[in-house]
This record gives C-alpha cells, structure tokens and sequence, in this order.
C-alpha cells in the first residue's frame, strides 16, 4: 500500500523538545543549592541565548518563518555577541548551544515519528506497519549560523519525509 500524508507534529511535542533542550548541559547539583558558585559566563550566556532562540522558535511554530524573522535575528545576533565576548571560551559555548539544538532537532523528530499509525484497516483487512525509512540531513559544519538557520527553517516551515512500509498482517 503506498500513501502519501502529512503528519503534524503537536505542541505537546513541540513543548517537550524544547524543554529538553533548554536542560541539555544544565546540572542537578547546579540547582536550587542556595550556595554560593562563582560566575559562569559560558553556562550564563548559554542560557540567556537560549532563552532569545527559545522565543524565537516558539513564534516560529505558532505563526512561522516571516513573523518570527526578527525574534530570529536578535537571537543570532545574541548567539555572535556572546561568541566574541568569550574569547577563549567560546568554543564551549558553541559546543553547549549545538548541543542543545541537535537535541531539540531529535525530540522533534521522533516525537512527529511517534504520530505515524501502526496500522490502518482498509476494507475489513488490517495493514501494520513493518517498517520506516528517514533520509537525513548531516551538517558537516559546525557552524552556529546555519544550524540556527536550519532549526529555524524546520520549525516555521519545515518537513522532512519519513518512507513508511505496511503490510497486511
């Protein structure tokens, strides 16, 4: 049986990758201790960037890629500023925001895989789901602009193609 459809991923799933990824390098001890820690600049920066990419990705999914531009670009440019003002440390800022992107960008996909159904009945005759093939994008760049810029696009208008295989039981 060969289908084409369209699957939406839900804002409860759009939600749960987000906040997974807002969690990616965050630690249990670093939490609610009431003690004094000294400054962390990278883990400081970290989170005030992704809290402007938050923003921008949450008006991305609600009314897509033209309206939330300029939420977009202030998070990017958020992202550069802080690149330069760390210095040396830089490079474990972009590790932590990387990070954290491909672990939304993964939430994202397997929960939206996750709606595929197991079966259909067509006719009284059950087809199951045998199995699904993805082809997938690698970014050989390490680059924090295009892969913000890719997030982005995915999020306000953005699909990838899942090959499903059913058959009948």
């Amino acid at each position: 049986m060969i289908m084409q459809m369209t699957i939406i991923a839900s804002r409860d799933i759009f939600e749960h990758a987000l906040s997974t990824a807002s969690r990616v390098g965050e630690s249990e001890e670093s939490v609610g201790t009431g003690t004094y820690a000294p400054l962390d600049p990278v883990k400081d920066f970290l989170n005030i960037a992704w809290s402007e990419i938050d923003k921008a990705l949450r008006c991305a999914y609600i009314y897509g890629k033209e309206q939330a531009r300029n939420l977009y670009d202030t998070a990017r440019s958020t992202v550069e500023k802080f690149i330069d003002q760390l210095a040396e440390e830089a490079e474990e800022f972009q590790a932590a925001l990387l990070d954290r992107l491909r672990t939304y960008v993964g939430n994202m996909l397997t929960g939206t895989i996750s709606l595929l159904p197991s079966e259909y009945r067509v006719g009284g005759r059950t087809f199951t789901m045998r199995s699904i093939a993805c082809t997938q994008t690698v970014m050989l760049s390490g680059s924090l602009k295009a892969s913000l810029e890719r997030v982005f696009e995915l999020t306000s208008e953005g699909s990838f193609e899942i090959e499903t295989h059913y058959s009948l039981e």
